[in-house]
């Protein structure tokens, strides 16, 4: 089978994923967590363009980036639709597509890496397909469009690296712009690309003027699209990015049995996370390039590739950096999605040149790529649509592992589980177990009777967030996947 072939097969493949997935997925996903926050911001926006309401400069979410709440909003906003459940559907349609726009970009980025063009569109497919990463991108509105576009501004910068003129600076401010609208955090990635940039290239003072209308155009981007900078531009924008680099959340966090406040996670919380929520195989992939990087370190210090570079300090660094910073996670490395990318591109840059080393090279690739598959079907098959809460062997006995770990900390399994009950008198743990309601049928909707004491309710709905042993109450109704509950309603009377 030649290149070209298997090229186009796998674009087959990850065309045919990205309709199918998303067609079976969103009519079972519920309202993730942060969902009717992020709803409410993109309407507040919206209502103070329009209608100068100045409820936006109280709103809690205003330093989150304004772009993808406002997007998601605008549907809303035109009247396209007034149903509940048509309403986040199509908001979770508008993520999948924004998470698939990364793709290609990934593909080419791989390209520039060295990698061929079957390998390049392997790389992106791995991307695409992490069961992790591609569930997330049907509902989480922030992390994921954040990852999409640092793998836009990585593609841009490669390209006015290799061309410093005018028109690239100019399409690389725009981008470094809506990067800045996406999460302002997108500074440190900034930051970070173009150090290493100036480091490997060198410029002309001349190219170093064209990098200047660069950050003079994302300036412009940055305080023209987002309106909380508009009454104090550069108070609003240095408040935003100290809360946001270090986001003052108090709050108590499940990791390996035991619950930490989210300001003193141990050095591990985020490698921990990482390993025990990707494949295996792909860990041990990971893993095998950095030896080889590691065995090969003079060959590429004498002769250093700009692209493994950057795509190395903006996929480690920042792991680094949250770790000595003692910077605020939670909820797993979701924080970090936006670093994937890059670590799949360079694990497969390694595992490219170790095949070119030996004869069995070749072989052992084709072998490891076919368990790869075969491991990430079975994933999807045991997860189905919540692929977000895959945890591998490393994550311990499946009997326990909800008191060790946090599993759907989104509650988006609440869809499903409230629509397999009889409506009742409902005790809900956290928000997300009643905003669901929202989306069961019309017809049970209305009989759902939500309560905030347990002797006034029938049923206790939980996605066990947070929980360190079992309740003492029949189960009525449970979602589970590989063993181990999601989301369960308690019988209480």
């Amino acid at each position: 089978m030649t290149q070209r072939l298997s090229s186009i097969i796998v674009g087959i493949f990850i065309a045919a994923f990205a309709i199918i997935v998303p067609w079976l997925a969103i009519p079972k996903i519920g309202i993730s967590w942060d969902e009717s926050f992020q709803r409410h911001y993109g309407g507040v926006i919206i209502d103070w363009v329009a209608h100068n309401d100045p409820q936006l400069f109280q709103d809690t979410e205003r330093y989150y980036g304004p772009l993808i709440p406002t997007l998601l909003h605008i549907p809303e906003t035109l009247g396209w639709t007034r149903d509940t459940v048509a309403i986040y559907e199509l908001r979770h349609w508008i993520n999948w597509l924004i998470f698939l726009l990364g793709i290609p970009f990934v593909v080419l980025i791989s390209r520039r890496a060295g990698l061929s063009r079957l390998h390049s569109i392997i790389t992106g497919a791995v991307v695409a397909t992490t069961p992790l990463i591609a569930t997330h991108g049907l509902f989480n509105s922030k992390d994921i469009p954040f990852m999409t576009i640092c793998v836009l501004i990585t593609w841009l910068f490669l390209r006015y690296l290799e061309t410093p003129n005018l028109k690239r600076s100019i399409m690389l401010g725009l981008g470094f712009g809506f990067a800045l609208l996406f999460r302002v955090n997108a500074i440190s990635v900034i930051a970070l690309m173009v150090m290493i940039g100036l480091i490997l290239r060198r410029p002309a003072p001349s190219q170093m003027a064209n990098l200047g209308v660069t950050l003079l155009i994302a300036s412009i981007i940055t305080y023209v699209g987002w309106p909380t900078l508009w009454r104090y531009p550069w108070l609003e924008f240095k408040t935003a990015f100290i809360t946001m680099a270090n986001y003052p959340w108090t709050g108590s966090v499940l990791f390996n049995g035991e619950l930490i406040n989210a300001q003193q996670l141990p050095w591990t919380y985020i490698p921990v996370w990482m390993g025990i929520t990707l494949s295996p195989l792909f860990i041990l992939g990971f893993l095998s390039s950095a030896l080889y990087g590691i065995a090969t370190t003079k060959e590429w210090i004498r002769k250093p590739n700009p692209v493994i570079c950057i795509l190395g300090s903006i996929s480690l660094l920042p792991v680094v950096i949250g770790i000595i910073g003692h910077t605020t996670f939670y909820d797993g490395w979701r924080h970090l999605f936006f670093i994937y990318p890059g670590l799949v591109i360079l694990t497969m840059a390694g595992i490219s040149q170790m095949t070119q080393r030996f004869p069995w090279g070749p072989w052992a690739a084709t072998a490891f790529g076919a368990l790869y598959l075969i491991n990430t079907a079975w994933t999807w098959m045991l997860y189905f649509p919540y692929g977000h809460c895959y945890l591998n062997l490393f994550a311990g006995q499946r009997e326990s592992i909800i008191y060790n770990w946090e599993m759907d900390y989104w509650g988006v399994s609440y869809r499903e589980l409230l629509s397999s009950i009889t409506p009742t008198t409902i005790l809900p743990d956290n928000l997300p177990a009643s905003t669901n309601i929202d989306l069961v049928p019309r017809d049970k909707r209305r009989q759902f009777i939500v309560v905030d004491r347990p002797e006034n309710a029938t049923i206790f709905i939980t996605n066990h967030r947070l929980r360190r042993g079992p309740l003492p109450y029949p189960r009525e109704a449970e979602v589970t996947r590989d063993g181990f509950p999601l989301s369960t309603a308690y019988r209480l009377h």
